[in-house]
């Protein structure tokens, strides 16, 4: 997909933070110019079309999408997927927690959010409570959503105990 191969580019080129040990740039500023430009017109056709529901993962999507053009629209899509199925929700999770690999049974932990401001932390928290028991669902999605909503509770708490301090700071 697309969206892989410019974030994959991007890395390498410093524009978004590295994971692991890069090889350096493989392409000039002027092809990743155009890699973006195309990028994001095909994610923009297929979230027209609708199509972008069937990718075998978003976070790819998200980050290439919120880095060409903001991230409000990548934040709606998620929104708008993960309140209205749990299938989605559990792909869009592996974007935000990390798995282990090799084991007979597989782990997960969230990551955060905090440099991926197309995820609504609130409408993720709100969906994995409605979705978390769907019978849609196998036992590995299930478990995601479970772990998804774990690490999105104390954040959002967290959140909010600092907003209302700041709110008490203010009355004074």
């Amino acid at each position: 997909m697309a969206a892989d191969l410019y974030t994959d580019r991007a890395r390498e080129i410093g524009v978004l933070p590295a994971h692991g040990v890069e090889q350096g740039a493989l392409i000039s500023d002027e092809a990743f110019r155009a890699l973006g430009a195309r990028t994001l017109e095909l994610i923009e056709l297929g979230a027209g079309q609708g199509d972008l529901d069937k990718a075998p993962h978003y976070w790819a999507i998200a980050t290439a999408w919120s880095q060409l053009a903001g991230p409000e629209a990548p934040k709606a899509w998620l929104s708008r997927g993960a309140g209205a199925d749990a299938k989605f929700l559990a792909k869009l999770a592996f974007g935000v927690l990390n798995r282990s690999l090799g084991e007979a049974v597989r782990t997960y932990s969230f990551s955060g959010l905090d440099d991926r401001p197309w995820y609504d932390a609130d409408t993720l928290l709100a969906a994995c409570r409605s979705h978390g028991n769907a019978a849609s669902l196998d036992a590995d999605e299930r478990f995601r959503l479970k772990v998804l909503g774990e690490g999105l509770e104390p954040m959002l708490s967290k959140a909010f105990d600092v907003a209302h301090d700041d709110d008490q700071d203010d009355d004074d």
